[in-house]
């Protein structure tokens, strides 16, 4: 909203530009017709925010694309707005915060929304928690759908699975999240309880039953100690807080690499042994 030092100016629609910093990639189609009804009947109550374009007379909209395709399609000639003049670090924060603030942002768009302003402005979990007014946790579990799997994601963003599938999901490896994803297609979605259930008994791997040290780093390198891995239940407890047990591992891949590297270590200080003796 405009404060009494912001000055609205009324700016012709052919001479907005909607931003390449924009961070919403969907457009609720229900949402966006509920809007196009609203400014039909009351007009624009809020005015858009937006910055001096490349060419003299254009403006960059940061804030208000959607208010700006509504008026479009309503055949609006002018627009009330805030004009800031802002770099392009300052236009981005700007129109990430925006968009974040909005209801029908697509999870996906809020996931890449957080990551974007923790990048940009440097800024903890905490830190975009206490901006935004959201608790934490939430933030930390809309980050996991970033980690989605690119065939994940796009079963997200069409629909085919719900954010309580995706969230539960992006728990395991992208390899496991496809093949969830590829055996959805044809036995049909299962319910998140369902769901759930599975990934629990095909997918997590106990770590208690592991034969090698969970500070090991040096076992598989590019995988480092389990002990401080974000995969593992009981290091990341805002990923796993529905979990129990404490040492689950939740990268069958890497777990199985670092099992192999442990039986080959094995194999060959038996043979040194075997060697001494003989």
């Amino acid at each position: 909203m405009a404060n009494a030092e912001q000055k609205i100016t009324m700016i012709p629609i052919a001479m907005m530009l909607e931003s390449k910093f924009n961070p919403r990639q969907s457009f609720d189609e229900a949402s966006q017709a509920d809007l196009v009804s609203s400014i039909k009947e009351k007009g624009i109550i809020t005015p858009l925010i937006v910055r001096p374009a490349g060419l003299e007379g254009e403006y960059e909209i940061i804030a208000g694309s959607r208010r700006f395709r509504a008026a479009q399609k309503l055949g609006i000639k002018e627009l009330p707005a805030i004009v800031l003049e802002l770099n392009d670090e300052q236009a981005r924060e700007l129109a990430i915060t925006d968009n974040l603030h909005h209801k029908d942002v697509a999870p996906l768009d809020e996931a890449e929304g957080y990551f974007s302003l923790m990048k940009l402005s440097k800024r903890s979990i905490a830190g975009v928690a206490a901006k935004l007014g959201k608790p934490p946790e939430y933030i930390a579990g809309r980050l996991k759908l970033v980690d989605l799997s690119d065939r994940a994601k796009k079963a997200l963003r069409e629909d085919e699975i719900t954010i309580g599938h995706a969230l539960l999901l992006a728990r395991l490896s992208k390899q496991d999240q496809d093949k969830i994803v590829a055996r959805s297609k044809y036995s049909g979605i299962q319910t998140v309880n369902q769901l759930k259930r599975q990934i629990e008994e095909q997918f997590f791997l106990d770590l208690a039953k592991a034969p090698w040290s969970m500070d090991d780093a040096n076992l598989f390198r590019a995988a480092g100690a389990c002990k401080v891995c974000p995969k593992r239940s009981g290091f990341n407890k805002e990923l796993f807080g529905d979990v129990q047990k404490r040492d689950i591992c939740s990268d069958s891949q890497c777990y199985n690499l670092k099992l192999k590297a442990f039986l080959d270590l094995d194999r060959w200080e038996f043979g040194r042994r075997k060697e001494r003796f003989d």
